[in-house]
């Protein structure tokens, strides 16, 4: 009888946590106005000071930088305690927290062990964002329905808890300033070395990937760098890149000095997805080299399209046909790599699609998200 009086007493302060909490979170949605201030017409916000300090949880991949340069205000007013999020800390959190959790990475543990959203959606008391870099398929909500404290930044299109944001963004922002200027600033636009053909690094061996360098390699000597090499029957025209790709978590941010010796990067994405653009393309620039990509053909509307060379796998033949000319006309790929700029459209662009910072494009996209989660 006291068991069961004593395991009452758990669930019932368990549901009277959260409805406190839920009850917090509509208050705190409701009055949102008191912790932001719109100026004029415009969308720039101006931070007041809150009714509690924040403290941000984190799980999954390293999202410090996102965090830092999206949440620069509550840095501003003095230290901000950052929380790793495990079972027991999350017990601890209530409705100014917030949880910026890189989907994807370590969490708590793998497997069974590893705390994902619906775990969060029920035992975190704060705000859930969960950022994505990559493509996981299937609905990202319980039945498609989000909970009320969970949001949502990556492929996905845009909804009421969803913003669409390219994960190549979310990668720049990491990366830095020193990369931001390699990318927005034409001056500065990395060059290779053009010692060799081409690179690909890959350690996902898709088959229209392994299927490309082996077509490709007819041109030329194709240098790997990952553990995908392609058909070993050609193995004499695929050979290990003096210098292997970098490993490890986030290690892949170096990829790029692997790159920065060859005239072309074989860069193609695991899936043509709407709204999935990687960092490969990224890296094939910072790299210097000109990249070749396939993916989804939301692309152009983020680099310029003369600036790499589009292979689609269902009809690689006019790829396949410019590299080779390329290769053949020094002087028609030095146009492409010291005159093409990188971006679509400029100033545009980097408002449109890479604003997740203040610093950026006058952090448009900062803004929108802000206000999707209301903190």
């Amino acid at each position: 009888m006291r068991f069961a009086q004593l395991i009452f007493g758990v669930i019932a302060g368990l549901v009277l946590r959260q409805i406190i909490n839920a009850i917090l979170l509509l208050f705190k949605y409701d009055n949102s106005i008191t912790r932001t201030e719109k100026i004029g017409d415009s969308a720039d916000f101006v931070s007041r000071p809150v009714e509690k300090d924040h403290r941000i949880f984190t799980c999954g991949y390293d999202m410090k930088e996102f965090y830092i340069h999206m949440f620069e205000d509550w840095f501003s007013h003095g230290p901000v305690d950052v929380v790793p999020l495990t079972a027991e800390s999350a017990k601890d959190s209530n409705s100014f927290d917030l949880l910026v959790y890189g989907w994807g990475g370590y969490c708590n543990g793998w497997g069974k062990q590893k705390i994902d959203l619906p775990w969060t959606s029920i035992n975190f008391f704060g705000t859930a964002l969960f950022v994505s870099q990559e493509w996981f398929g299937g609905d990202i909500w319980i039945n498609g329905t989000p909970p009320l404290n969970s949001y949502f930044i990556g492929y996905v299109a845009d909804s009421k808890q969803n913003i669409r944001v390219f994960g190549v963004a979310v990668d720049l922002l990491l990366l830095g300033e020193t990369c931001w200027s390699m990318i927005f600033m034409h001056e500065r636009k990395p060059k290779s070395t053009k010692e060799h053909y081409m690179v690909y690094t890959a350690s996902n061996c898709v088959p229209y990937r392994e299927e490309a360098v082996v077509t490709l390699s007819q041109i030329d000597t194709v240098h790997y760098g990952g553990s995908c090499f392609g058909n070993i029957m050609n193995a004499s025209r695929i050979v290990p890149a003096s210098n292997k790709r970098a490993r490890g978590e986030h290690m892949w941010k170096k990829n790029w000095n692997l790159y920065s010796v060859y005239r072309f990067c074989l860069v193609l994405e695991n899936h043509k997805i709407e709204g999935y653009v990687t960092e490969k393309i990224l890296h094939a620039f910072l790299g210097g080299c000109i990249p070749v990509y396939y993916g989804t053909e939301e692309i152009f509307a983020i680099f310029n399209r003369n600036a790499f060379i589009y292979y689609n796998v269902s009809d690689p033949q006019p790829a396949i046909d410019r590299i080779a000319y390329l290769e053949a006309n020094k002087t028609a790929y030095d146009e492409i790599l010291f005159g093409e700029p990188i971006l679509a459209d400029g100033n545009k662009t980097i408002e449109k699609y890479f604003s997740l910072s203040d610093e950026i494009g006058n952090g448009k996209l900062k803004r929108r998200i802000r206000e999707m989660i209301k903190m």
